[in-house]
């Protein structure tokens, strides 16, 4: 029976699970370093223009908040792809609720209550927590790669000796 060199097919494995790492990793970072600070910074200009404020807020600051909240919301409307709001988890049925709320507030350009920012925040958490599962995901297909790698190495080892 003639040998097969399994050594291609480790090769061959550890390239496609290093792209899959790449890929995964930019994705990532992307998210954590341009959308979330994005959208934290409008959440956060919300927040400052409500100031605190619980009852009558004048009409310019509700106006600064609508605008706020609904660039925030229209950034974290389309969720991370690790965390899509259509995957059914316990998480994923109180983003549910915050959307359809959140959907009737800018469909009908209503006024932003000045609590809108913790309906908000749920969704931010919702995105780093997918940019950290694909983050970790990332990881795990270069380890992949890294033992796929020393297998290919050894099969190389094995047949120099042979």
């Amino acid at each position: 029976m003639k040998n097969f060199y399994d050594g291609k097919v480790y090769l061959f494995f550890s390239m496609v699970c290093l792209a899959v790492s790449v890929f995964l990793f930019s994705v990532s970072f992307y998210s954590v370093t341009k959308v979330e600070p994005k959208a934290a910074n409008f959440i956060a200009l919300g927040e400052k223009a409500s100031a605190g404020k619980t009852d009558a807020i004048d009409a310019a600051a509700q106006n600064e908040m609508n605008q706020n909240y609904t660039e925030a919301y229209n950034i974290l409307k389309s969720g991370q792809m690790f965390a899509l709001y259509q995957n059914f988890d316990s998480n994923s049925m109180t983003v549910k609720k915050v959307l359809a709320y959140m959907d009737n507030l800018v469909k009908t350009k209503g006024n932003f209550p000045p609590d809108t920012s913790i309906y908000l925040g749920t969704l931010l958490e919702r995105r780093h927590s997918g940019a950290m599962l694909g983050r970790n995901t990332g990881i795990f297909f270069a380890s992949l790669s890294i033992v796929s790698l020393l297998f290919f190495f050894n099969e190389k080892r094995r047949k120099a000796s042979k």
